[in-house]
């Protein structure tokens, strides 16, 4: 089987789809995947550190602690709602649920404010290679 798309093919997927096969400078090993159902999700290329860290453990106000990692997108998401405020774990960014676009699990937030975002990715939701 050819490891290359032909032509017309290329041109009618998904752009985030295709910027993640179009040849690039980021490696081709190293993609997140939903651990449901193995949609792709982002690049570890893509992880960041957020008030000092990559990967955080924050609870909710419903006593219910989430243990995310931090990346700078997370192109695979589908994101839901509007911005909010309340009871964010990063001052200054409000968020809004990320769901995967494969099968709409819940994959965790985007966090959000004027000049900057980024994506927490629940930890148990994502695979690697």
């Amino acid at each position: 089987m050819a490891d290359v798309l032909d032509k017309t093919t290329r041109e009618t997927l998904d752009p985030k789809l295709k910027d993640l096969i179009e040849p690039s400078d980021r490696p081709r090993k190293g993609y997140l995947y939903c651990a449901t159902c193995e949609h792709v999700i982002g690049h570890v290329a893509d992880r960041i550190e957020v008030m000092g860290a990559h990967e955080h453990a924050m609870t909710n106000p419903y006593g219910v602690t989430h243990r995310f990692a931090c990346y700078a997108e997370a192109p695979g998401v589908d994101v839901h709602g509007g911005p909010n405020a309340a009871d964010t774990w990063f001052p200054g960014f409000s968020w809004r649920l990320a769901y995967c676009e494969g099968c709409g699990r819940h994959m965790g937030w985007v966090f959000e404010r004027a000049t900057d975002s980024f994506c927490g990715l629940i930890v148990s939701q994502i695979r690697t290679e």
